[in-house]
């Protein structure tokens, strides 16, 4: 195989796995099945490290020490959690434990390979590209949606949840787009990151403007509460980024602005459902899904606030990646989530902005796509080819 081959596998096994980070290859059954290899994410991982091993022939220092503290620090909670606590789940820990090595293993040679190749730029066009066609791909399918097409939504969600309740909000009647994910949540999460990091970054990358589209009007018709005013906050700034306001001499803008507001106006009541009223039943106790995420996600936090319980051990279903740190792992680990968020603030305030609420929107420390977007937001927050961490 020929190296741009290689190189063109490895990126976009390394995009891809953000995508398909909901697929399962014993399909989707409501419980998490921690004995194997169940993603197709983690085998697109297992998949890039021979390319990685006979392409990488550097490797950068900091980025060693930096990856060998937070796997001594997952294998020192695993240690004593192991030997001096009765109730750690062994076969969770071991597992976890394996995932964590691989993934820091294939970062080490992740972070030396693009770094090497300067392949920054890159990651963000095949990030966009990527994010572009499978939000046209989930608009089609939110097509089939809305006119019950049960049986092709089965086929195309063989590996992902199939229940009428991934996709309708409550008990209402509104159908909200999810396309290739389990929930319209994670859809609007993973459009969100594409643009905060295609908005953002300071590498020099500029989306076009019809992907940028795309991607927005997706973003809306997943009807996410989490991701609606992130997504509004992320316009604001990329508008306000451009000064000069020379988009506004572009006949294109105009047209969008009317067709934005024909769209706006006429989604309006199922806005209003699924985003105003929703704020007001959170307001009034009465939406459980946003108090977990709010509150709920702590309530085990200060229970064992050294050690945590261990690695996944939690005793429930977060939705906070701060507080699963802290509930699982303890102090230390939780110490240096929050230097690595003010390593990122100070790289680029608008990063380090957006990964404080990224931290609050989702739980999933564990999971081969939180480590992929972390990795994404080093490799692009700085304008330095030899920039480290």
């Amino acid at each position: 195989m020929k190296k741009p081959m290689i190189n063109t596998c490895i990126i976009s096994f390394f995009i891809l796995s953000i995508f398909l980070a909901d697929w399962r290859l014993s399909g989707y059954s409501g419980t998490e099945n921690t004995l194997i290899l169940n993603y197709f994410s983690d085998y697109l991982i297992i998949f890039s490290l021979p390319l990685l091993m006979y392409s990488v022939k550097k490797f950068y220092k900091n980025n060693l020490i930096f990856i060998s503290v937070i796997f001594l620090c997952f294998l020192q909670n695993f240690i004593i959690h192991l030997f001096f606590d009765t109730s750690f789940s062994f076969s969770s820990g071991v597992v976890s434990m394996i995932k964590v090595g691989l993934y820091c293993y294939y970062f080490i040679l992740l972070y030396s390979f693009i770094k090497a190749n300067k392949y920054e730029i890159m990651i963000i066009e095949k990030l966009v590209w990527f994010a572009t066609l499978f939000s046209i791909l989930a608009f089609f399918i939110y097509v089939l949606q809305l006119i019950s097409a049960t049986n092709f939504l089965n086929v195309i969600w063989m590996y992902l949840r199939q229940d009428e309740l991934s996709y309708f909000l409550g008990s209402s009647n509104l159908i909200r787009l999810r396309g290739l994910t389990n929930e319209p949540a994670h859809f609007g999460i993973i459009n969100c990151f594409v643009l905060a990091v295609a908005y953002l970054n300071k590498i020099g990358y500029s989306i076009p403007f019809k992907k940028s589209i795309v991607l927005i009007v997706t973003t809306v018709l997943s009807f996410s509460l989490s991701s609606f005013p992130l997504l509004l906050g992320l316009i604001l700034i990329k508008i306000f980024k451009t000064l000069d306001f020379k988009f506004l001499k572009s006949i294109k803008t105009y047209f969008f602005i009317i067709v934005s507001a024909g769209i706006f106006f006429s989604i309006w009541d199922k806005i209003y459902e699924s985003i105003i009223a929703r704020v007001f039943r959170v307001q009034n106790n009465r939406d459980n899904s946003a108090k977990m995420r709010l509150s709920g996600s702590w309530d085990y936090s200060l229970d064992y606030p050294f050690m945590g319980y261990g690695i996944n051990n939690s005793p429930g279903l977060l939705f906070n990646n701060y507080a699963y740190i802290l509930t699982e792992l303890g102090l230390i680990p939780l110490a240096i989530s929050i230097v690595f968020t003010i390593w990122l603030f100070f790289s680029n305030v608008f990063y380090g902005l957006y990964f404080i609420y990224f931290m609050f929107q989702q739980g999933g420390y564990l999971s081969i796509q939180f480590w992929c977007m972390v990795a994404i937001l080093i490799f692009t927050a700085k304008r330095n080819s030899t920039n480290t961490i």
